[in-house]
């Protein structure tokens, strides 16, 4: 057993007790640490009362006692855990919703081992510090990195669109810098003056010897 799995806990909520007996094993052959629940309810408890033991919250997409959308959305207002959907049903409106609401991934069922195994990945890319052997985390390293470029258009989609929309300002303003520069490359443009108070007094220090030299002079 690598003992890199042995640093995660995860929180395994599936309404049907045959799934989520078949995932809770699955889970453990690995080494993770699994806490399993049958209610979207209880799970928000674990989540709120035990947020610092829990590393990963595995969830189906398709509990009883709560939509799925709702689940997501309130577990993303009271903690940053990564949240990974599962469900049969995979048509692309359902993974996007899943990603819009708050998911880091959704899996198809039936989930395999392949997908249990890399679970521990995501605990990584949300920041999350789980106790990871140095030497076999950098075994891992690049298949973190490949993780983490195809989640960070999917995932950080919508971040991504406002960082753009916050450097397009600035692009714009760069790019005039750069016509005036090349119309006039002789000249510098100015500093801008701040008139401040200490500039104020000077000013009116300069108004007064003015002032004074006028009266010797006349």
């Amino acid at each position: 057993m690598n003992n890199v799995y042995a640093g995660v806990t995860v929180l395994l909520v599936d309404g049907d007790s045959t799934c989520l007996i078949i995932l809770s094993k699955m889970l453990r052959s690995f080494g993770y640490k699994v806490v399993t629940t049958k209610r979207a309810t209880d799970a928000l408890c674990i989540i709120r009362d035990q947020q610092h033991k829990i590393d990963l919250v595995l969830t189906e997409a398709c509990l009883h006692d709560m939509d799925k959308y709702e689940l997501l959305e309130t577990i993303r207002n009271i903690s940053s855990l990564p949240i990974i959907v599962m469900s049969t049903d995979y048509d692309r409106n359902a993974v996007l919703g899943s990603l819009f609401k708050g998911a880091a991934l959704h899996l198809e069922k039936p989930i395999t081992m392949d997908d249990i195994k890399n679970l521990w990945q995501f605990t990584l890319i949300k920041g999350r510090e789980i106790n990871v052997p140095i030497i076999e985390a950098k075994s891992c390293i690049k298949e973190v990195s490949s993780i983490e470029s195809a989640l960070g258009v999917v995932v950080d989609g919508r971040r991504n669109l406002r960082d753009e929309k916050r450097k397009r300002p600035l692009e714009v303003e760069n790019d005039k810098e750069g016509d005036n520069w090349d119309q006039g490359s002789s000249t510098l443009k100015k500093p801008k003056l701040i008139w401040t108070n200490e500039l104020h007094n000077r000013f009116l220090q300069a108004i007064d010897m003015l002032g004074s030299e006028g009266m010797f002079l006349d």
